[in-house]
């Protein structure tokens, strides 16, 4: 009964320390990702706007021109 129980623990703690460390890496990346958008908006926002535009917001601003 000491050996079951036991190992379940040592699984226990092996997954906890997974996830622990699965969910801080996934933290990073995404910090990580904001943080080369933010500057990439700083540095050309032009271009990100135009980016984020509809089908239909472009094709008004073509047809005006």
């Amino acid at each position: 009964m000491r050996w079951i129980l036991a190992k379940r623990s040592i699984w226990g703690i092996i997954f906890m320390a997974f996830s622990v460390l699965s969910s801080l890496q996934y933290a990073s990346y995404k910090s990580h990702e904001a943080e080369v958008r933010r500057k990439r908006e700083t540095e050309n926002p032009k271009l990100e706007t135009m980016e984020d535009l509809p089908a239909q917001g472009a094709a008004e601003i073509l047809a005006a021109n």
